[in-house]
């Protein structure tokens, strides 16, 4: 049966779905701070801009990876597990740090959701492995 044919495992479609829902989110607010950059608190309007760019890159990005799951894309898989092991390392190294008390619980529950999305992800590997 060719990749095409085949539907994206349940863990690794949740991953799908919530990567076009964050990019839908991620583009909607880069657009906002580049029509809005000078009434932005806290940042200058070049910052506004820059921030406003990452998000439209990083949006991007998300939109590409989530329907690259969904369609069972190994590059996409690959990224999609990158940025997940990334982020929790990132999250991991934050917590140590910083401390519990110093970023609250925020951090600990990305954490725990980054390490059950990577899981979810990695679950679903032999989709993605050739037939």
């Amino acid at each position: 049966m060719a990749a095409s044919e085949r539907s994206a495992p349940g863990g690794v479609a949740l991953v799908g779905i919530l990567a076009i829902i964050i990019g839908v989110i991620q583009l909607i607010a880069g657009i906002l701070l580049l029509i809005f950059n000078g009434d932005v608190d806290g940042y200058s309007s070049t910052e506004a801009v820059i921030a406003g760019i990452v998000l439209l890159i990083a949006g991007a990005i998300y939109l590409w990876v989530g329907r690259g799951l969904l369609r069972l894309n190994r590059v996409a898989y690959a990224i999609g597990l990158f940025v997940l092991a990334f982020r929790a390392a990132y999250d991991l190294v934050f917590l140590i740090a910083v401390g519990l008390d110093g970023i609250g619980f925020s951090g600990l529950i990305s954490l725990v959701v980054n390490l059950l999305l990577l899981a979810a992800l990695w679950s679903g590997r032999d989709a993605f492995a050739d037939r």
